[in-house]
């Protein structure tokens, strides 16, 4: 606890002088802010490296969203790799929307088992090598309404468990790695009055991606994907926030690719993939409230549930999130916020987080 509060220390210093050259993004066409990547999770536990926040505004056009991106290079206490770059580009006037994300990942990590009654005893820690992608273009057709296309995919390989653990691979898809890659299309509706920290309006967003042997993947499943958020300001300084998320697979996906509960976005307080299985539900929700000049804090409160089937995500034996969090704004003018959240769930599962960007 005491090198959690000592990072936490650290990072709100780094933030605070960075943040005392934050400009208005509206007045350059390309803006980056370079810092000192510190933080924690369940997952890394601290990590150091580097990050670039990127914004740019070639178009100079009030009602163009501002694009924006991230590079980054982390080294973590578990001694894990990791590289992202990501970046998000809003075409004139919010006609075009690309997407695109690419990580590798050198990541010793804990598998529990499949199911939604895993225990913690059952961790089984395992090391891999991983590349993630992702690349999508959507269209508007209408007001706030966007259709679009991507492929995705993940690749797993040097895949190892250790001996004499008792770890069984029996009934377990793609437990020695492999390649999911695949296509599909999306739609989404997005009237958020901002992508970066929104305080109002709606995001609705639809995937649904085919992975077989004809977009070159090892396995055959078919993924979709359902995450609706709705923001309202209450005040002035205050805003609720909500979010439901569905993830559902058809097949046997690869144990990586099934629906992991946990992580630093949705259902705060469980290790990712703590609990993993074909299907999943969640929500949560989020009063964000602003105190002075940069600094906000926030509550949050949230429930989900893994299952194989459908009919499995019933009401019983849901998982509690819940928590709570400080904000400090690095950039003003673009309204981004590095967030410290504590969380805690069910038998005693606690994550503390300290990252860029709000959760959701």
């Amino acid at each position: 606890m005491r090198s959690a509060i000592a990072l936490l220390l650290a990072v709100f210093l780094t933030s605070l002088a960075f943040a005392q050259d934050s400009t208005d993004s509206r007045d350059k066409t390309f803006g980056i802010l370079p810092v000192p990547a510190f933080g924690y999770t369940p997952e890394t536990r601290g990590y150091v490296g580097a990050v670039a926040l990127v914004t740019t505004d070639f178009y100079k056009n009030d009602s163009t969203r501002i694009s924006n991106g991230k590079l980054e290079i982390n080294y973590t206490q578990n001694r894990q790799w990791i590289f992202t770059a990501a970046y998000e580009h809003y075409f004139p006037n919010d006609d075009y929307i690309l997407t695109t994300s690419l990580s590798y990942l050198l990541f010793p990590e804990l598998f529990y088992g499949i199911g939604n009654n895993t225990e913690e005893e059952d961790e089984e820690l395992y090391e891999s090598r991983r590349i993630e992608w992702f690349a999508g273009l959507e269209q508007r057709i209408f007001s706030r309404m966007y259709v679009g296309v991507f492929v995705q995919g993940q690749r797993m390989w040097d895949v190892a468990f250790p001996e004499n653990t008792g770890f069984s691979s029996e009934g377990i898809t793609g437990f020695d790695g492999g390649i999911s890659s695949g296509g599909g299309y999306a739609l989404r509706w997005d009237n958020r009055d901002g992508v970066l920290n929104a305080t109002e309006g709606w995001l609705a967003q639809w995937q649904h991606t085919v992975f077989d042997d004809l977009t070159g993947s090892e396995f055959e499943f078919q993924r979709m994907r359902l995450d609706i958020r709705k923001f309202q300001r209450i005040t002035k300084s205050s805003v609720l926030a909500f979010q439901g998320l569905a993830q559902f697979h058809t097949n046997e996906p690869p144990m990586r690719m099934l629906a992991l509960l946990g992580g630093d976005q949705i259902m705060r307080g469980y290790y990712i993939g703590q609990y993993r299985d074909r299907q999943l539900g969640a929500v949560q929700a989020e009063w964000r409230q602003q105190l002075f000049w940069r600094v906000g804090v926030v509550g949050f409160a949230g429930v989900g549930k893994v299952g194989r089937r459908v009919g499995n995500l019933t009401p019983t034996n849901l998982k509690p999130s819940y928590g709570g969090g400080l904000r400090f704004r690095v950039d003003d003018e673009d309204n981004i916020n590095m967030r410290f959240d504590f969380a805690a769930g069910s038998d005693g599962s606690t994550g503390f987080y300290v990252a860029f960007g709000e959760a959701f």
